[in-house]
């Protein structure tokens, strides 16, 4: 049997959380509220900010290799190059729909909807 470490009860005292732990010799006990409305928002506005962050670096990272291609590439033929930036462009649609369908679950696993 141990014990509660003392930094782990104000940690959590100290965080913006809110919460207001417990401790018995064997357990530290934090009840977690619902969220509130206003929390929710806080929440679904945060994946959203993420959701465009991803979607942004995945372009950025496309255009990157497109670029990195079109150097390597410089001397062959242009329908090769063209395949190889239409594949780059599919991956990417892939990636982008991939991290947006992320976010719609996630907003509905925090709305409950």
């Amino acid at each position: 049997m141990g014990c509660v470490h003392p930094r782990g009860e104000s940690a959590i005292v100290a965080s913006s959380l809110g919460l207001s732990p417990k401790v018995d010799s064997e357990r530290l006990i934090a009840i977690i509220p619902l969220l509130t409305k206003e929390h929710v928002q806080a929440v679904c506005k945060a994946i959203t900010k993420s959701c465009e962050d991803a979607r942004q670096s995945i372009r950025r990272a496309c255009q990157n290799a497109i670029d990195t291609l079109k150097k390597l590439y410089s001397h062959a033929p242009k329908d090769d190059l063209k395949k190889l930036e239409k594949e780059v462009d599919e991956l990417t649609k892939k990636f982008v729909k991939s991290a947006e369908d992320m976010c719609k679950s996630e907003e509905k696993e925090i709305t409950g909807g």
